[in-house]
């Protein structure tokens, strides 16, 4: 398994022989410079320019931007809405689990809020989470500590918009692969 960070909420996940997947592509007005991305699938946690450009990856042959349950190219997809009600006007949000042979890698999105206990348990078992920290409305740490201590097995958790500044050293670090063997 492999999991890139090219910034802001925008990850790629390879595994050799299954699909692979673009979360959240961001166009270039967030202050980031536009990746070359290049998958199969893309989901999108909502609309939004830091979020959803599609037009930046290659290869596309599925979008996923809502909830559901979908299997492509051997990698289980569920997407699950975690749109939080109390903010006015209400924000939309689509959290997505990836199960790639038994090991599961969750989405949060642009979550800026703690769902529900049941909600977060109802996504089972999670082996690498990853989460929206800090800037751009995301969670605060607090609430992060909060989503990673409910009942999931979250044996790595990876946050992302931490500061812009610290975007080249944290690309490196977040690029690392990560094998099977590992969890």
């Amino acid at each position: 398994m492999e999991i890139s960070w090219y910034g802001h909420s925008c990850f790629r996940l390879a595994e050799r022989g299954k699909a692979t997947i673009i979360t959240d592509p961001f166009d270039d007005t967030i202050g980031y410079g536009l990746p070359k991305l290049k998958a199969e699938v893309t989901t999108i946690s909502h609309e939004a320019p830091g979020h959803s450009n599609i037009e930046n990856v290659k290869n596309v042959q599925r979008v996923i931007n809502g909830p559901g349950e979908y299997e492509i190219g051997g990698v289980f997809i569920i997407g699950a809405a975690m749109h939080n009600l109390e903010s006015d006007p209400p924000k939309r949000n689509v959290a997505y689990m990836f199960d790639f042979d038994g090991l599961n890698i969750v989405h949060l999105g642009d979550l800026d809020h703690v769902p529900a206990q049941s909600t977060i348990e109802a996504m089972g078992a999670v082996d690498i989470a990853l989460v929206p920290v800090g800037a751009g409305g995301g969670l605060n740490a607090t609430q992060a500590a909060e989503v990673s201590s409910f009942r999931c097995t979250i044996k790595l958790m990876k946050v992302r918009s931490i500061w812009k500044r610290w975007n080249a050293f944290s690309r490196r670090w977040a690029s690392a692969a990560f094998s099977k063997k590992h969890f």
